[in-house]
């Protein structure tokens, strides 16, 4: 008689998944287990510098009081003040970046000029330049609009600009004459050469000031990205040019004819 050849059974459903669920947060929790012991060693560090601080505030405090008015069993709490604080506690990184970034912002703000004199100065020392024409007439619709006048807030337009000044006047003026979307201001009138819509909305911002500037053409770019991309040597050779141009010839006070 035959005996039937013995089928192979396949794991049940809590070998085959809950063993290896096990298994995987038995790992986490032993990986986990050291980052939870060094969170409650710091926390434990905190709490008796906290504990240090109070009674050390609390016993300057105390002996600052007069004799006749001290009570036993009462422990007055002490204002503590920011060198205390520091002293006795590691600053957070963030507290810090706040705290300097604060002494930044202050710092750029006693840059601050209050007058025209004291505008075209700094002017001249920061950009190594005389101020444009018209400096005296923006510098008069800045102020009646509360602008706050530290040179350095425009470093980045003059550092775009700065090798424009390597090419010939005529040349800039005629590529901007010749561009395909351009403002054209002109008396004190401001226009346009096409009906895009970006064109429209630039143009309706010039025409709060149209009546300030020069004639001028103002090329348009309605790209994200530049339209012409300049060789690394050529563009290090515009900026070499550039500063061969800074100079301050005599010249006492601003003039709008300069």
């Amino acid at each position: 008689m035959l005996i039937p050849a013995l089928v192979a059974r396949r794991p049940s459903i809590v070998v085959r998944y809950l063993v290896p669920a096990c298994v995987l947060l038995l790992l986490a929790y032993s990986f986990s287990l050291p980052t939870k012991l060094h969170i409650a060693a710091t926390a434990g560090q905190l709490y008796e510098k906290h504990q240090l601080h109070y009674q050390s505030s609390a016993k300057v405090h105390q002996n600052q009081i007069p004799e006749g008015q001290k009570e036993e069993g009462t422990v007055p709490i002490a204002p503590v003040t920011h060198s205390q604080h520091m002293e006795l506690e590691t600053e957070h990184p963030i507290v810090y970046l706040i705290r300097q970034a604060n002494q930044t912002f202050s710092d750029i703000l006693a840059q601050e000029t209050h007058s025209l004199k004291e505008a075209a100065a700094d002017y001249r020392r920061r950009r190594g330049r005389h101020p444009p024409p018209g400096f005296d007439r923006w510098h008069k619709f800045a102020t009646e609009r509360n602008v706050v006048m530290v040179e350095s807030f425009w470093d980045q337009i003059y550092h775009d600009l700065h090798p424009f000044w390597a090419l010939p006047p005529k040349l800039i003026q005629h590529e901007a004459r010749e561009s395909e979307m351009a403002i054209k201001i002109r008396r004190g009138h401001a226009t346009v050469n096409n009906e895009w819509f970006w064109t429209q909305l630039w143009l309706d911002m010039i025409q709060t000031i149209e009546t300030e500037l020069p004639d001028m053409d103002l090329p348009l770019n309605a790209l994200d990205e530049p339209r012409i991309v300049v060789p690394w040597e050529v563009m290090a050779n515009y900026v070499v040019e550039a500063e061969r141009t800074k100079g301050l010839p005599k010249a006492e006070e601003v003039s709008t004819d300069r």
